[in-house]
């Protein structure tokens, strides 16, 4: 076997390379494939976050985003872009996820997932590492979109090394820190611990606190460690982050969080520990929150964005329980007037014999843009997939109403 244009010699190291990176890829697939699927690894699956390597999400608008497979909604916006060289832009990406619940079953009861300083359902940082003691199953990186990368021991056997299906590494330092190389060469540094609390449950993290390219440029990332009352500041709450390129020049944006909200039974105030303005050399951009209060915890509510110019987004949720999948997102208001309505139905995603409920999108309305009318989002699923006899098949079906007038 030859290689044209290639002498002997390459031709063969070429081919070798090539065969020993096609060994990686299935010593990789055998990793991944081999254990069964819990039902943990289940109901992840059905309340995936964030885009998909494996499957298109329909997006009717730039910052809307639908997975066909689950309903999860998401929405991402950039609410700031510093240009970098060669590529290495600094973005400030503020995501949300439809799926807000940690568990819920046939009967309706739930549990809620974390509350960050974004508000529930959003998120905003810069990558982060859940289970970074490197217990099994391995760690999990998180991207600013809500992606969730599961990593694996890698191949060369030590406890402190570990490999994601992109061919990801993370290193686990002797200072405690994460490092995450990327095959571009990007690397990320993961040192500040931070524990995040849902309504019966708390996952700790390590978030992200260097962001470095190849060619020496660099972002860190500072967070606070007590907010404006002396109180602990939320673990996720970022204070500043720096840009600093490799020509020597600096930027810095820098964040305050509101440390108390009025709780909405008697408008006394209570902690609250959300992100309150974001500054960038005299511009800011201000985020309103409200708290609404479930069994044990009041959860803080993202209610509208003001940017520097122009009129701000808004957002409306089930307030009210019973108001259809309690303290899911209802309606986006754009700054031009548009609107997207939303609706959810809880939906039962049978596995084996294994059924996952989850709330999906069930409905979305649109009012005042061009093209207006309303989506219909069914779920189905192969008769066999229930029992576990045949291969996992699941239908999607849409159906588009009449245009309003």
């Amino acid at each position: 076997m030859s290689l044209p244009g290639f002498p002997p010699v390459l031709r063969l190291a070429r081919l070798m390379a090539v065969l020993t990176r096609l060994a990686a890829i299935v010593a990789v697939a055998l990793c991944v494939a081999a254990p069964a699927a819990s039902d943990e690894d289940v109901s992840q699956t059905f309340n995936a976050k964030g885009f998909q390597p494996y499957r298109e999400l329909m997006s009717e608008l730039p910052f809307e985003h639908i997975d066909p497979m689950t309903g999860n909604v998401m929405l991402t916006f950039t609410d700031l872009m510093l240009p970098g060289n060669g590529g290495f832009d600094l973005k400030v990406q503020r995501t949300f996820n439809s799926k807000i619940y940690a568990t819920l079953n046939s009967l309706g009861a739930y549990t809620l997932i974390e509350d960050s300083w974004a508000g529930l359902g959003w998120t905003l940082h810069f990558g982060r590492v859940a289970n970074p003691g490197f217990t099994n199953p391995g760690p999990v990186v998180e991207m600013p979109d809500g992606s969730r990368h599961p990593s694996f021991l890698h191949v060369d056997g030590v406890a402190t090394h570990f490999m994601t299906r992109d061919f990801w590494t993370l290193e686990k330092l002797v200072s405690g820190d994460i490092l995450l190389r990327l095959p571009n060469g990007v690397r990320y540094t993961f040192g500040h611990p931070a524990v995040l609390s849902g309504t019966l449950s708390s996952t700790s993290y390590l978030y992200a606190t260097n962001i470095a390219d190849p060619f020496g440029n660099t972002v860190d990332i500072n967070y606070y460690t007590l907010d404006d009352q002396g109180n602990p500041a939320p673990g996720d709450a970022i204070q500043s982050v720096v840009q600093h390129l490799a020509t020597g020049e600096t930027r810095t944006i820098t964040f305050t969080i509101s440390s108390t909200l009025p709780n909405p039974s008697d408008g006394q105030q209570e902690a609250a520990g959300s992100l309150r303005t974001m500054s960038l050399s005299g511009a800011s951009w201000t985020w309103n929150y409200t708290q609404t209060l479930i069994p044990f915890f009041a959860y803080t509510l993202l209610k509208s964005v003001q940017p520097p110019e122009g009129q701000p987004w808004s957002f409306q949720y089930a307030e009210q329980a019973g108001q259809g999948s309690y303290l899911e997102l209802t309606k986006v208001t754009t700054p031009n007037g548009g609107s997207i309505s939303y609706q959810f139905a809880n939906q039962d995603f049978p596995l084996g014999s294994t059924i996952v409920y989850a709330p999906a999108l069930a409905a979305r309305t649109t009012a005042g843009i061009q093209n207006a009318g309303t989506w219909s989002y069914q779920y189905t699923h192969d008769a066999n997939l229930a029992s576990g006899n045949g291969p996992n098949s699941f239908q999607w079906l849409l159906t588009r109403g009449e245009p309003s007038t």
